[in-house]
């Protein structure tokens, strides 16, 4: 059994009401991962995202999962990331007149496959411009050479997707942070 920490961040809302019905699910048609709850690995992508899509009027909550391997659709991981760009190839193949999204092929083996999964966890690249976020541009370099800019990323985008909620049935569900826009209060 493994365990991992997640936060959700969402629009400013009842402080009270969010921590008694959160974490909140995602309905947009254009959900990449699918639909489900989303969250972020790292506590200042979540605070990037109440910044650029709230307006810097949001709540960060956060719980605490517990999952089995075999639950989790590790993207980050390049063995799974082969095996899912397999499947991808096939299903672009099989409905050659259809846009094959990342929901599409995780949906599509959710449903024709035997899987279990309950969660998904990817590499969320490109969701923000970090040279606009310097609190993302954390790294450390790969050299001391000023030719070589690389660096290992500190705040790699990672993102979850809950597609079961009974990973996180009977899991406290607690605000983090509040930002009501004027001065951040942790709590």
């Amino acid at each position: 059994m493994k365990n991992k920490k997640l936060f959700q961040t969402l629009q400013l809302h009842n402080v009270d009401v969010v921590e008694v019905n959160g974490p909140f699910s995602c309905h947009r048609k254009d959900a990449w991962l699918s639909q489900g709850y989303y969250f972020w690995e790292h506590v200042d992508l979540a605070h990037t995202w109440g910044i650029v899509t709230y307006s810097g009027n949001y709540i960060i909550g956060c719980l605490i999962i517990e999952y089995e391997e075999e639950e989790l659709l590790d993207l980050v991981d390049t063995n799974t990331l082969n095996s899912f760009e397999e499947a991808y190839n096939m299903l672009c193949e099989k409905y050659v007149n259809q846009n094959i999204t990342v929901a599409f092929v995780i949906e599509y083996l959710r449903k024709n496959t035997r899987v279990s999964w309950k969660a998904v966890r990817s590499l969320f690249d490109n969701s923000f411009n970090v040279k606009k976020n310097p609190i993302l541009d954390k790294g450390v370099p790969v050299s001391n050479k000023k030719q070589y800019g690389q660096q290992l990323n500190l705040r790699p985008q990672i993102q979850w997707c809950i597609l079961d909620k009974s990973l996180f049935e009977g899991i406290p569900f607690s605000i983090f942070y509040i930002n009501e826009g004027i001065s951040p209060q942790m709590i």
